[in-house]
């Protein structure tokens, strides 16, 4: 599979749809949507909330069956979003730390704290 259109410029956070049929791109408030099969572009959704850095693990993506997720490590914040990217509303949690391991799975979101370097401790939050 080739994603001809899809650029990864510095540093993106990458999801995967629940159904494995979208790819999501996120970086500096922009989201990609990918057809998965083919690699076109579907969507794009612009100035979604997020954390001020991606390389510094501060800003990424997940995505449910239902919403989209953005987050923001400095400030433990995850911003949530209808599929048609209309902000819902805003979470704030107590644990998690680094954007990059920011997931989606088993009804839960997943964060991490960084592990600087290796394995970090993981928190699932039932939204």
């Amino acid at each position: 599979m080739v994603f001809d259109e899809v650029y990864f410029y510095d540093q993106s956070s990458l999801a995967l749809h629940p159904k494995g049929k979208k790819l999501y791109e996120f970086k500096d408030g922009i989201l990609k949507i990918y057809n998965f099969k083919n690699g076109k572009i579907i969507d794009t959704f612009y100035d979604l909330k997020h954390g001020d850095d991606l390389k510094d693990g501060s800003s990424a993506v997940a995505v449910s069956k239902k919403y989209i997720y953005t987050w923001d490590g400095y400030t433990q914040t995850v911003f949530v979003y209808n599929k048609k990217g209309e902000y819902v509303k805003t979470l704030n949690i107590s644990k998690g730390t680094y954007g990059y391991s920011l997931s989606f799975a088993n009804g839960l979101l997943f964060v991490c704290e960084d592990g600087n370097y290796s394995t970090g401790k993981w928190f699932g939050y039932d939204l």
